[in-house]
């Protein structure tokens, strides 16, 4: 009998716990906070029960979840911010989450970030953030890279097995690095390394001289048809209308399409394709007779 009884304790006690999922909510400071366990337990029946979205009260407002955008709404600011479903696991040091510096060098993130990546990786999460002493940074899990949230500048990001050490991209050949098995399926298909980048400097340059016809450089419009201007101006006597610009020969030319009366014809060859009394530029310069 207590054999019996022993052999049903250690069955029970070494079936499977069932999975806990936990959910977070990105806040103002790029940090992802994680609900009250009846809230989260809440979102979790929605979502298991496949229902669009899902009602909570959080410090007395109200906030709608959505699961297709995986987005949490005020319902009195109506703000948005992302949520996220990870999985609660213990999560070890096998692999590591590394950066690429200036230097071109992978560098570890700290052990809280490098495991908060990791657990997001595992469940599957598209993306990530992470508040550092440098600033705050998002993590696209897809195409693996970090993106300053402040400069916008974007690193390229590599989860790299712990046996791996950390050295320089370019003597691991951009990288050369050791993924450990990721979870199947995934959302997303791995992702390979980055090729060798391209530098254009490196290769040979051969020079080959410019064999075809001359450039022929475009000639202005108005140098293509330029104006005919009368050449000679005759002197105003009393009672005619005197020239505005030398106030000695009569006006006897109007310049063409704005129409202005009030130049003589020496005048008008001095003026720079432009109307002296609009500064439009014309297309004609006409004569005129006055009685």
């Amino acid at each position: 009998m207590i054999g019996a009884v022993f052999d049903m304790a250690m069955s029970v006690s070494s079936a499977p716990q069932p999975l806990r999922l936990q959910w977070y909510w990105l806040s103002k400071t790029w940090e992802y906070v994680q609900y009250d366990k009846p809230t989260s337990d809440k979102i979790e029946a929605e979502f298991a029960a496949k229902r669009p979205s899902a009602m909570v009260s959080v410090q007395g407002s109200p906030y709608q979840i959505d699961f297709d955008k995986m987005e949490q709404r005020n319902l009195k600011g109506k703000l948005l911010r992302p949520v996220r479903r990870v999985k609660e696991i213990s999560v070890d040091k096998s692999h590591v989450w590394n950066y690429l510096n200036d230097p071109g060098n992978f560098v570890p993130y700290s052990d809280k970030d490098s495991r908060a990546l990791e657990k997001a990786y595992l469940s599957h999460c598209p993306s990530w953030s992470i508040v550092t002493g440098r600033g705050a940074y998002e993590i696209d899990l897809a195409k693996m890279t970090q993106k300053n949230i402040n400069t916008g500048f974007v690193r390229r990001i590599v989860r790299m097995s712990s046996a791996v050490p950390s050295a320089p991209a370019q003597q691991q050949g951009w990288p050369q690095f050791q993924p450990g098995p990721a979870p199947n399926p995934l959302p997303y298909p791995q992702l390979r390394p980055l090729p060798r980048p391209f530098i254009p400097h490196s290769l040979p340059f051969h020079y080959q001289p410019y064999t075809g016809p001359p450039y022929q450089y475009p000639v202005p419009a108005q140098a293509q048809a330029k104006p005919h201007i009368p050449s000679s101006s005759t002197p105003a006597t009393g009672g005619e209308a005197v020239c505005k610009i030398c106030y000695t020969n009569k006006q006897d030319v109007v310049f063409l399409p704005c129409g202005h009366l009030g130049c003589c014809r020496t005048c008008a060859s001095k003026v720079n394709g432009k109307c002296p009394f609009c500064n439009t530029v014309y297309t004609a310069i006409k004569d005129v007779y006055q009685p």
